[in-house]
């Protein structure tokens, strides 16, 4: 006979942070070991305001875009990854071209 606390899965924490201009809530959940990222996502409250906020999200762990059939880990923290207004070459040259010293500032 099988032990039932053998039959038990352990519970992992994720996170889902929603990066806004403005502010980043983030929302903590325990899941059952073995959910995949889509299906949690519908569990989180800032999931579902992030796809009233951003078309076409797109969903990563720790900086890296993963499919939704990733398998979330204990500690796992789900990103929202939005599309950028402006690709990052053309403002670093709108900055240079207001402020001629902006090439030879240390950072």
């Amino acid at each position: 006979m099988v032990n039932s606390s053998a039959r038990q899965r352990a519970f992992i924490t994720i996170e889902f942070v929603l990066a806004l201009p403005n502010k980043q809530p983030i929302e903590s959940q325990k899941f059952q070991e073995g959910i995949t990222l889509k299906e949690a996502l519908p569990f989180f409250a800032l999931y579902h305001k992030a796809v009233k906020q951003i078309e076409n999200p797109i969903f990563g762990v720790f900086n890296i875009k993963v499919e939704d059939d990733y398998l979330l880990k204990d500690g796992d923290r789900i990103e929202v990854y939005r599309p950028l207004i402006i690709d990052p070459k053309k403002a670093r040259q709108i900055r240079a071209a207001r402020d001629p010293q902006f090439k030879h500032k240390k950072w």
